[in-house]
């Protein structure tokens, strides 16, 4: 009895935990909206590896010639054989999320929307740069697009230049 009431329990966690956090990876690289915060981030590619990978292990277990969860175990088999062939270094370089170090305009129009310069820590290759335009719509999800450089020709932005330093870099 515990062992039937602990397997259905965790096998349905699991399978929520995958859903869950491999919608969160689909919309982070399908659509425009990017995951600001970076505990959901990480939790979006990690919880869809290591849950795909429990879950892969349960339903090989449980297959026993009934083919009820194939189509589960084969989308399951697909995220696996992506996160293989990407490697882990990328998906590792891949889950951090872009840190804004300045808000560079603020539009006058949409204060939640800005143009920002942001930096991505790429572990020993340094760090990413990128300006881009940024419109938050809640605490976790933003969209951004690359700026052109006329940006300070349109008069419904307004110069802020806030240092914000989210990756909490010293300068001298």
């Amino acid at each position: 009895m515990i062992k039937n009431f602990g397997g259905s329990i965790l096998r349905r966690f699991l399978i929520n935990v995958f859903w869950f956090s491999f919608g969160l990876l689909l919309l982070d690289h399908i659509t425009p909206l990017e995951i600001k915060d970076q505990a959901l981030r990480s939790f979006a590619y990690w919880g869809s590896l290591i849950s795909s990978l429990i879950l892969c292990c349960f339903l090989l277990k449980d297959m026993k010639g009934d083919f009820k969860n194939l189509y589960l175990l084969s989308l399951i088999s697909i995220v696996l054989v992506g996160f293989v062939g990407m490697g882990l270094s990328r998906m590792t370089m891949l889950a951090s999320s872009w840190k804004t170090q300045e808000v560079i305009y603020q539009n006058s129009y949409c204060p939640a929307n800005k143009v920002e310069f942001q930096m991505k820590d790429m572990g020993a290759l340094g760090y990413k740069r990128r300006r881009v335009e940024v419109m938050y719509w809640s605490r976790f999800f933003i969209t951004c697009t690359l700026v052109d450089e006329d940006i300070e020709q349109k008069d419904y932005w307004i110069k802020v230049e806030q240092v914000v330093n989210e990756l909490g870099l010293k300068f001298p």
